[in-house]
């Protein structure tokens, strides 16, 4: 079993769990290292990276702690072998090109379930509150069906109730193309616990469940809104179903921004009257975002269809930033 276990992403674990040393250290470190010959204590203690100088003359990185980490990871990807958990490291080749092509990305991404979901050429994520109008509920769960049915999306969302709910279920009704992103480790109990037979419907039907947070991760209040950067970051794009001027889903359409991914919002102002749209605080955000042109507006056939094309467009102009020739280009598209 120990053989079926990636060093490198050994490695890059125990990496993780020096005081200091977050995402970006990481990354940097995995850009610097040479997997084949640097994997060891003393590639570290000779790093340039300000975080690890500072570990190491604070004494919280040694040879005998990093062993320590290095033990731990080991056993932590021995557990997750044995329970069907799929670690992967930013260098694989399944990791998704949507998130490598961000300024930050995550360098560990735990998974259960369908991981080719990673790297489907078109990807969605549906986002809003937990308290959904009932026309949301309808509207969003129609959406992802929408984008499933007729774009073959596959739609991320984070499993919360409400919006995050309709989305997935939305997607299970049709091409059972969704990704879940969670926010503990995939050992812990599913959150919210209503949800617990959907998030293993999701994995039954071919669907995916992803956590940037190792196994023993217990949930906590700043992982929820954490998570929200990746729902973005593994996504073409994101839309907005329905949300006020406040709350997590305002937290994931300026992650898209930041990301330059297409956003889009659901242009309630073109179902209800504005005698009825100004008593409604559950829209404004909605309303906000698409007066400021941050959001594209969606309520027609027609604007679903213009801004897959716009997702489509500008993922082609993304991978090609990265790097990718044309003709690798045309294998995501």
């Amino acid at each position: 079993m120990s053989a079926k276990i990636d060093r490198s992403t050994q490695f890059l674990i125990a990496c993780l769990k020096i005081k200091g040393v977050g995402i970006v250290t990481a990354q940097k470190l995995f850009h610097n290292c040479h997997f084949e010959t640097d994997l060891t204590f003393d590639s570290l203690k000779n790093s340039n990276l300000s975080p690890l100088k500072k570990a190491l003359s604070k004494k919280y990185l040694t040879k005998q702690l990093f062993q320590k980490y290095l033990d731990e990871a080991f056993f932590e990807l021995q557990f997750c072998i044995e329970h069907h958990i799929i670690v992967i490291n930013s260098s694989d080749s399944r990791y998704p090109i949507n998130l490598l092509t961000l300024k930050r990305f995550p360098p560990i991404l735990y998974l259960k379930g369908n991981i080719g979901l990673l790297n489907e050429p078109n990807s969605v994520a549906m986002i809003g509150t937990r308290h959904p109008s009932t026309f949301a509920q309808k509207f969003g769960q129609r959406l992802a069906e929408y984008f499933a049915n007729e774009f073959d999306y596959t739609i991320v969302s984070g499993l919360a109730i409400g919006v995050d709910t309709v989305a997935h279920q939305g997607s299970l009704k049709t091409n059972h193309k969704t990704i879940a992103v969670l926010a503990n480790g995939l050992d812990q109990p599913i959150y919210p616990q209503q949800n617990k037979n959907l998030a293993k419907e999701i994995v039954d039907q071919g669907g995916l469940l992803l956590s940037t947070y190792p196994i023993n991760t217990k949930l906590k209040p700043e992982y929820l809104a954490a998570r929200d950067e990746w729902q973005s970051g593994l996504s073409n794009g994101v839309v907005a179903i329905e949300t006020g001027l406040k709350g997590g889903t305002n937290n994931a359409m300026n992650h898209a921004i930041k990301q330059k991914k297409p956003l889009a919002a659901v242009d309630h102002q073109a179902f209800f009257s504005p005698e009825i749209i100004k008593d409604l605080n559950h829209v404004q955000g909605n309303i906000e975002y698409i007066q400021d042109h941050k959001a594209y507006p969606l309520s027609t056939e027609e604007s679903l269809k213009a801004f897959d094309q716009q997702m489509k467009r500008q993922r082609i102009q993304r991978i090609a930033g990265y790097g990718k020739t044309s003709q690798e280009i045309d294998l995501f598209n």
